[in-house]
């Protein structure tokens, strides 16, 4: 397999205002997976950027990018600005196939983004909160969209979906989880025994832990088996 390159892209993002990230891949058109981060962390926290060159490495497309908007309503609407760009061929490949993966409230962003978008053939959510009013501590300014029910938009999601959560998350409890498997009708649930919201990554970034290796493993194995 090539080496992977690293390309930077700008966009207009829904309200008007830039819309950056890059794509780490291999020459030729391939799965793209979209990265989503929590609106608490940028593009480049921590692992993320580990999770992109494991995806790159094992022969997809790894999309991040940067929210252009304000709340998770706004993010979505960049989302499909994003794989509208992705479609058309206009940053540089055609995937053959399409999936999300987020990470807290980027996981949010990715169930609605799936719920609502039939290109979608495969989904993954670490550590993701079933309803927007309960990131309270995140130190998010209350807003009406923080009544926002990611768990009513699950039961709307069609692609294969793999629910990943540590079991001593201290900022999204391991339930939400479960709620989210009761409501998707084509998802898998794994636990991740004695490991926290992040799986033991930091920022900055001090290497992979043994949890967070799993459950990158377990999204690419996700990933192969469903796009293709």
């Amino acid at each position: 397999m090539a080496t992977p390159a690293q390309q930077a892209f700008r966009l207009t993002g829904a309200d008007g205002r830039p819309l950056s990230g890059d794509v780490k891949s291999a020459a030729g058109n391939r799965p793209a997976v979209v990265i989503c981060r929590g609106r608490e962390t940028c593009k480049d926290w921590g692992g993320l950027p580990y999770l992109g060159d494991r995806l790159a490495r094992a022969g997809f497309a790894a999309v991040s990018f940067t929210y252009s908007g304000s709340g998770i309503r706004a993010d979505v609407r960049d989302l499909e600005v994003l794989l509208g760009a992705l479609s058309s061929g206009s940053l540089g490949l055609r995937p053959t196939a399409y999936g999300l993966m987020g990470h807290g409230l980027g996981g949010g962003l990715a169930v609605l983004g799936a719920a609502q978008d039939e290109r979608v053939g495969g989904l993954v959510t670490w550590a993701t909160v079933a309803r927007l009013d309960r990131v309270m501590p995140y130190g998010l300014e209350a807003r009406s969209e923080t009544t926002l029910d990611f768990v009513r938009r699950a039961g709307r999601v069609r692609a294969p979906w793999l629910i990943v959560h540590g079991a001593a998350d201290e900022f999204v409890p391991v339930g939400d989880a479960h709620e989210f498997r009761r409501a998707a009708r084509h998802a898998e649930l794994l636990v991740v025994a004695d490991t926290g919201h992040t799986f033991g990554a930091r920022h900055p970034w001090a290497g992979s832990t043994p949890s967070l290796d799993r459950v990158v493993q377990a999204t690419l194995d996700w990933f192969a088996r469903h796009l293709t």
